[in-house]
């Protein structure tokens, strides 16, 4: 049987709140046309997220990534308000959940 480590919710906590700010800097180097940063910074943040139970953000921050390869400011301002989005509805199903 395969053991597998369990994230608990401070982690996941923990995560988000990793991620908002990763979110708040990928959008201070898209502002300032930064556009290699802004990828490593994205790509940092998917390196994690099946490790903390994520990885349905995934595709959100793909979507950013090609919005920033394509240096396109409008389409990287929706994906950052989406992942944003995502992130609150999750930190509020998260708080809804009975500690572990």
């Amino acid at each position: 049987m395969r053991k597998t480590l369990q994230v608990d919710l401070k982690d996941k906590f923990w995560y988000l709140n990793y991620l908002e700010t990763q979110q708040k800097e990928i959008q201070q180097l898209i502002s300032s046309r930064t556009w290699e940063s802004a990828l490593g910074t994205i790509e940092e943040c998917r390196g994690s997220m099946d490790f903390f139970g994520f990885s349905d953000l995934f595709p959100l921050f793909e979507e950013l990534e090609s919005a920033v390869e394509a240096e396109t400011s409008v389409r990287c301002s929706k994906a950052l308000e989406r992942i944003q989005e995502t992130l609150n509805e999750k930190r509020i199903a998260l708080a809804k959940r009975p500690s572990q």
